[in-house]
């Protein structure tokens, strides 16, 4: 399973505990999450291109950056890629049309790089998270699962 390092995002402990299940009960050497996406009923896919997914994070944030996510959505190429460089120019086309769509329209974006220890789905995403228009005025972190307190 891979590490589970506090960044700057966060789950509450409950939720953070259902995603490292979910990771465990569905290892990556099975089969891609991502590559199945079109297939699993689980997911809403908030927009389909010929290229990508845009989908609802069923394990999203609680907290960025120290406000409150409204809404965490990510994209993904429909083809297994593990990094942005192996895009075909039409892919980063389209990809990069709906990651500056979406950041015209509030969102944040994030995406870690291949080599990131905490990225835990191997397939590339970019995360699109829309933030509350205040910020916590409290955070406090304890141990991993962590325990995250905010006000």
């Amino acid at each position: 399973m891979p590490n589970t390092l506090i960044g700057p995002s966060s789950r509450t402990r409950k939720h953070q505990k259902i995603y490292q299940n979910y990771l465990r009960e569905h290892p990556q050497t099975n089969a891609c999450s991502f590559c199945t996406l079109a297939t699993d009923s689980r997911n809403k896919i908030i927009k389909e291109t010929k290229h990508c997914f845009v989908i609802k994070n069923r394990f999203a944030y609680n907290t960025w950056d120290d406000c409150a996510v409204n809404e965490h959505l990510m994209i993904t190429p429909k083809r297994h890629i593990v990094s942005l460089h192996e895009l075909t120019s039409d892919e980063k086309d389209e990809y990069f049309s709906l990651v500056c769509e979406y950041e015209a329209n509030g969102y944040s974006l994030y995406a870690r790089a291949a080599s990131n220890i905490t990225k835990s789905i191997a397939h590339q995403h970019t995360h699109f998270i829309k933030l509350a228009p205040t910020r916590h005025k409290f955070l406090f972190y304890l141990r991993s699962p962590h325990l995250l307190f905010f006000k």
